[in-house]
């Protein structure tokens, strides 16, 4: 096994999954790429409502005020935080003598995720589960199980601590 990649989205439950991921790639001898896919923030709530008109005619687009640089910002400081993380949890593995590599990548987690997969190869995947329950995951969908489908290695899903 050379690599192993681990998605996390920085929750408090993706402590636990590195320590799960940093020891079987200790073990095994392979390296461990920490992948997070992230999005850029926005203060536009809902950029493509549309109301309809006073007489029921047709809809009108709702323009809501957007402050660009106000986006630049919240963007910015949110890449800078979750980039501190990784270089963090990076740090914290190397000093235990693991092979370590973090991303962070735009885009979609499943996509992002999949992709890297593809690229190194990857020979197995190392997942989280909220266990949100089923109507959340039939509502919302879920990032483990998408990955559980459309991987084509081995999934480790690592559970989250109750509560989290």
């Amino acid at each position: 096994m050379r690599n192993i990649v681990a998605a996390v989205d920085l929750s408090a439950g993706s402590a636990r999954l590195l320590e799960q991921a940093g020891e079987l790639a200790k073990g095994l001898g392979a390296k461990l790429w920490i992948v997070h896919a992230t999005m850029a923030e926005s203060s536009t709530l809902l950029p493509d409502l549309r109301i309809p008109d006073l007489y029921g005619m047709s809809e009108l687009p709702v323009t809501l005020p957007v402050d660009i640089e106000h986006d630049r910002n919240l963007t910015a400081d949110k890449f800078r935080r979750e980039h501190a993380w990784l270089k963090a949890a990076s740090a914290r593995l190397r000093e235990r003598g693991i092979e370590v590599s973090s991303l962070l990548l735009r885009g979609d987690t499943v996509a992002v995720v999949m992709a890297k997969a593809a690229e190194l190869p990857a020979d197995l995947i190392v997942v989280g589960s909220h266990g949100h329950g089923r109507v959340f995951e039939l509502l919302v969908g879920s990032t483990c199980e998408a990955i559980l489908r459309a991987a084509s290695c081995p999934v480790l899903v690592v559970p989250s601590p109750r509560g989290e």
